[in-house]
């Protein structure tokens, strides 16, 4: 339980918990009750990029766009990776003032 990145907080927590409860034979929850994938964490799997919670969606999407590009090397790549074209790449470009 120490290990596993609880990306629900305490309502995953509680959750998981009742589950096993629930899936228990006998009075006792062991670790066969909690199927729980120690690798969960995001930031394992590779970079990743902090969200302050009520920051905006455009600079979201800015700070987003702007590390892909760094991380991906070509702009190109970076499109690819986001899932949009390489026009609307650089139309968001043009927004920031990068290019």
């Amino acid at each position: 339980l120490l290990n596993y990145y609880w990306r629900g907080n305490v309502r995953e927590l509680r959750n998981v918990v009742q589950r096993a409860y629930i899936m228990a034979e006998g009075d006792d929850i062991d670790s066969r009750d909690l199927p729980l994938d120690q690798g969960s964490d995001p930031r394992e799997n590779g970079p990743y990029l902090d969200v302050t919670v009520g920051a905006s969606i455009a600079e979201v999407e800015r700070r987003l766009i702007m590390a892909t590009i760094e991380q991906c090397g070509t702009k190109e790549k970076a499109a690819e990776t986001l899932g949009i074209s390489l026009k609307t790449l650089y139309n968001r470009l043009r927004e920031y003032g990068s290019s």
